[in-house]
């Protein structure tokens, strides 16, 4: 029994330290987007003026004066003053026309020593659109296009914010090989049902998710996840329960504006222990261990504070199948998720 206890209590420790490392990794990663401490030189780029098409000049500023606003409060770009650019276009006046190609805004961004330069336009048809054009100077073409529309003027600024941040998580990509990569970490409590509501009480678990997106197609994502599981017991039935759920995961992101909502499917195994009391007085207990088959619904939703941290709300439902039956849980579980 001794043994047993020491074995929980090293295994909670273990579950402990992770967290803390998850957290203080999530918390250096968010000081580091705020410009609190910064790996090497930040990228250096121009937000020259948007165009109007069939809409006044003063809503193209909107969403222009919007998109470097947004890119600023990031701490991830160092953003040329507007009156500076102003100025090197008002010395190159007679050769310039507007910004409408990529060849031109590589132009202007060789003049102002930028690594990228923004271009835009606010089009109005049926609706409002707005397009924003990242530029490569030294490559000189366009490495990211983004567009959304409204109905609403007013809206012009909260949508060209949302454009911004779109972008920022694209430019962070830029120059890396591979998908982009989620990594999350939450805290659960977990209900049995059925069967294991008749041995255990109330849980609590621990998750790691590790997943790739856009593979295949856009939103598509695919990965593993781990999880840590314990359940306190019953009298006379199980003294406490514990399981190691690990599985190959497949979901898909659908995003709405700051928020997207991530079906998923985890197929695998679960390591499954349960503490059941071997006397009528509960002072002795001893394990039962397998390996059992596990399936996982899972359903995040999310809220994007930056363009590379998440918070996450994750329910689930699990199956795990056992020779005399299945074992049945929910999930209610908050995380934190940094995309790389």
């Amino acid at each position: 029994m001794k043994h047993l206890l020491y074995n929980h209590i090293r295994q909670s420790t273990l579950l402990l330290l992770m967290f803390c490392i998850i957290s203080t990794t999530v918390t250096q990663a968010h000081a580091a987007e705020n410009g609190i401490s910064k790996k090497g030189p930040r990228k250096r780029l121009a937000v020259l003026a948007f165009t109007a098409n069939n809409t006044s000049a003063g809503m193209a500023r909107i969403a222009r004066n919007a998109v470097e606003m947004a890119l600023f409060k990031t701490g991830l770009y160092d953003i040329l003053e507007k009156e500076h650019i102003n100025l090197i276009m008002d010395e190159r006046k007679r050769q310039i026309d507007e910004c409408r190609d990529s060849s031109f805004a590589a132009a202007i961004g060789e003049l102002l020593s930028a690594e990228y330069i923004v271009i835009g336009s606010v089009d109005r048809g049926a609706f409002y659109v707005i397009q924003v054009k990242v530029v490569d100077v030294k490559k000189k073409r366009i490495v990211i296009v983004e567009t959304s529309r409204t109905s609403d003027s007013k809206k012009i600024r909260r949508t060209a914010e949302r454009i911004s941040r779109t972008i920022s998580r694209r430019m962070e990509r830029l120059g890396k090989k591979g998908k982009p990569l989620v990594v999350s970490a939450a805290f659960n409590v977990l209900t049995p049902l059925g069967y294991l509501a008749e041995k255990v009480d109330i849980g609590f678990g621990f998750t790691l998710n590790f997943l790739a997106e856009d593979i295949f197609f856009k939103g598509f994502q695919a990965g593993v996840s781990a999880r840590f599981i314990h359940y306190t017991g019953k009298s006379h039935e199980a003294h406490h329960a514990m399981m190691v759920p690990i599985n190959l995961v497949l979901g898909y992101r659908f995003t709405i504006e700051d928020f997207s909502i991530n079906p998923g499917l985890g197929m695998g195994g679960s390591y499954s222990i349960v503490y059941y009391y071997r006397d009528r007085t509960g002072s002795d207990y001893s394990g039962n261990a397998a390996f059992q088959p596990v399936l996982l619904f899972s359903l995040d939703l999310t809220y994007s504070f930056t363009p590379i941290l998440q918070l996450q709300l994750r329910p689930e439902y699990a199956m795990i199948f056992e020779k005399d039956g299945i074992i049945q849980f929910l999930s209610a579980g908050i995380g934190l998720a940094l995309l790389f």
